[in-house]
């Protein structure tokens, strides 16, 4: 179970990382310089904070996880 909230937590870190970089750089590649989210066209914004909320705990827990692992690891040596 750990593994498997180690593995989602990181995965959700790198895909958020990646969607603000892909952000950055629209933004970036414009002749504006700049660019437009709309948070809540179709009224989904609530349901996006609670998964939002939802996926932070996950990789929080995660990195947790995974620092104690680290941890133990180095402290096998």
């Amino acid at each position: 179970m750990k593994k498997l909230l180690i593995l989602l937590g990181l995965l959700w870190m790198y895909t958020l990382a990646l969607l603000l970089v892909c952000t950055f750089l629209t933004a970036y590649i414009s002749p504006a310089k700049k660019t437009i989210i709309y948070v809540d066209i179709f009224g989904e914004a609530n349901y996006e904070y609670y998964m939002f909320m939802v996926i932070v705990s996950v990789m929080t827990i995660s990195l947790y996880y995974l620092l104690e692992k680290l941890e133990g690891e180095n402290g096998k040596r």
